[in-house]
């Protein structure tokens, strides 16, 4: 049984793996050439922009992109399928209509640079949020990394195009966005007909619309919580250092972000999982094993990401973006807290409890406030990267008191002593000195201890799992 899980939860994370390094390469590709084309004013004004829309896209999807696929997953029967994706349509139309009436208004009372793009960016992303989630729950994960690789395609090809060769500045970042959502939204409708299989104006069924609110309802003010602990500090920055400390922030908060791809690769297969095993007898043993699993592959990946982006981050951004190398490792250690918090939020959601979600992001939310208006106006940017990490650390800590009312999970001793010594080794190497060697060999001594700590059945499978696809790939 264990063999059989752990074979089931690698291999989906290969699986989302590899699409989601797929997509990001293309989009983490485009950034640098961006900072060669657009100033730092510019690019910190699009950072806060898009942070924006993530923060105003409930409005609109009224985070069905989790309910969507939480009531699908474990769903069989087609006409119950149906229901929950027919009101899921009918709940974000009656959203849209009352949104778009409200930006109709807006622009008489404030004047909003770029304010079309940023509307028809919330729109779009809305709804391919829920449309490739609904792929996903429906069970058709290999055309959901598809369509990932495929949006990230088309906004790297766009974006060249308008920023690039046209010249359109942010705004042709926007549009990039926006044409390659919308194009990966008809794509799935020729792929798989969801509309026009699964909408119709004339049926309703209030029933699936109460369950879903019941379950999406603390989620979307969630989301304004989340969006507040893992965005909020850039509005801080632009107040006490300007737009241009907020571009160079962001463009190291860019490459760290690769730990938060990594993050919710694992999430995404993690939640699955979650859901499968949560009536399983041994589900306290089973949960505390991949946690402990994940913590030293955690470690392995700060380690091995920050050493890499040192040696070269001068090759990855123009020289106006160098100085911002110093934040790199204090942002890939906050990802970790990321990380874990998402692991444990997993569970949560298997149990459909996303009250006890709300409560720990709003006392986050809190923490990240305090923290960031604290640390940035002593510490700078620096002070940025630690309230970051101090509010998903936080957040972290907080599920996990709360998990241990229902499932007795917890670390191992000699796995949390390990990651922490190799973490806080690997933050002295990373700012004590410039010679690549000693980053070469402390890697090498970090990879060959984490890789005798990592338990036998997980190491086992996982070799085994990624020497298959390698020999698919190769075939």
């Amino acid at each position: 049984m264990e063999q059989g899980r752990n074979k089931k939860l690698i291999n989906d994370i290969l699986i989302y793996g590899a699409g989601a390094i797929g997509a990001k390469f293309i989009t983490y590709f485009l950034y640098p050439i961006y900072t060669f084309f657009i100033a730092p004013d510019d690019l910190g004004y699009y950072d806060i922009t898009l942070t924006a829309v993530f923060f105003l896209m409930p409005a609109i999807n009224l985070q069905l992109r989790s309910g969507v696929f939480r009531f699908l997953i474990d769903n069989k029967d087609e006409n119950s399928r149906k229901a929950v994706i027919n009101q899921s349509y009918r709940m974000m139309i009656a959203a849209t209509a009352v949104v778009s009436v409200l930006f109709v208004i807006i622009p008489f009372f404030a004047d909003i640079r770029c304010y079309s793009y940023i509307f028809g960016l919330l729109l779009s992303m809305s709804f391919y949020e829920v449309q490739i989630q609904i792929v996903r729950g429906l069970g058709h994960t290999k055309l959901y990394v598809v369509c990932g690789i495929l949006s990230a395609s088309f906004i790297f090809l766009f974006g060249i195009l308008f920023v690039v060769f046209l010249k359109w500045n942010i705004e042709g970042i926007f549009l990039a966005y926006i044409i390659a959502q919308l194009l990966v939204i008809c794509f799935i409708e020729i792929k798989l007909s969801v509309i026009r299989k699964y909408f119709s104006l004339k049926t309703k069924n209030k029933d699936v619309t109460k369950e879903l609110l019941k379950y999406c309802g603390p989620l979307i003010i969630v989301s304004s919580f989340i969006w507040i602990t893992s965005y909020s500090y850039r509005y801080f920055i632009t107040y006490n250092m300007g737009l241009y400390a907020n571009g160079l922030f962001a463009a190291a908060f860019k490459f760290a972000t690769i730990i938060e791809i990594i993050a919710m690769t694992v999430f995404q297969a993690w939640q699955e999982m979650s859901v499968l095993q949560f009536n399983a007898k041994d589900k306290d043993k089973y949960y505390s094993s991949v946690l402990n699993s994940y913590l030293l592959f955690l470690t392995s990946a700060v380690i091995t990401l920050s050493f890499i982006l040192k040696s070269f981050y001068g090759k990855f951004v123009e020289v106006e973006y160098g100085s911002s190398v110093i934040y790199l490792y204090a942002l890939c250690i906050a990802e970790i807290g990321y990380a874990l918090q998402a692991f444990m939020s997993a569970i949560f959601h298997a149990q459909k409890n996303t009250m006890q979600i709300l409560y720990v992001t709003l006392a986050s939310a809190v923490v990240s406030l305090f923290s960031y208006y604290v640390f940035i106006k002593y510490m700078g940017l620096m002070g940025a990267a630690v309230g970051f990490g101090i509010s998903f650390f936080f957040m972290f800590a907080y599920y996990m008191i709360l998990i241990r009312k229902s499932i007795k999970i917890s670390f191992s001793a000699k796995h949390l002593i390990t990651s922490v010594i190799i973490l806080v080794g690997g933050g002295f190497i990373f700012y004590a000195t410039e010679n690549v060697w000693w980053r070469i060999i402390y890697w090498m001594i970090s990879i060959i201890t984490l890789y005798r700590t990592l338990p036998k059945s997980i190491l086992h499978e996982a070799k085994t799992r990624i020497a298959g696809k390698l020999s698919d790939f190769r075939k």
